[in-house]
């Protein structure tokens, strides 16, 4: 599985070698030409669902948690694309991306964190190439929008 490594602006590997990075997982999904996303409304982001691995939990699991929980559905057969690390001055992030069919098309109930009730949450159905152009150019007004609509369009772009 290849990783792609983002810097933020003059940062070496070794300037952060200290930090223990931040690991998630993010679910690649789509049926009929709709890639399943959500879109946090507070901080005016998209991104493909998913989050931070839990102990003792495999990425494979995480995957598959956070895609319940974030959209309802069941995910099977998680297949590991590729894996996007962020270096930042302050920390890293890892994100491991997954293409993952749906047992069913009917979702079942979300199981929503509280900070992902506050950030008011929306599951979403977007065109590839909307969802694409989202990710390329929406003028999100979160500060660290274009770098988390980048990780996702990196991602997105290497799983399918």
């Amino acid at each position: 599985m290849n990783t792609i490594d983002v810097f933020a602006d003059g940062l070496k590997k070794s300037d952060v070698s200290s930090l223990t990075p931040r690991i998630a997982c993010r679910a690649v999904v789509i049926v009929e030409g709709k890639v399943l996303c959500v879109y946090q409304e507070k901080l005016d982001i998209y991104t493909l669902p998913g989050g931070g691995l839990e102990q003792n939990e495999s990425l494979e699991q995480c995957v598959i948690r956070e895609l319940k929980e974030e959209t309802g559905y069941q995910g099977i057969h998680p297949k590991a694309s590729v894996v996007v690390k962020e270096y930042f001055t302050d920390s890293i992030w890892e994100s491991h991306f997954f293409t993952l069919s749906l047992t069913d098309k009917s979702p079942l109930a979300l199981n929503l964190t509280q900070e992902e009730l506050d950030n008011r949450l929306e599951v979403r159905w977007i065109d590839v190439f909307d969802f694409l152009s989202i990710l390329e150019s929406y003028p999100s007004k979160n500060p660290y929008g274009s770098n988390i609509h980048n990780r996702e369009f990196l991602g997105f772009i290497h799983s399918v």
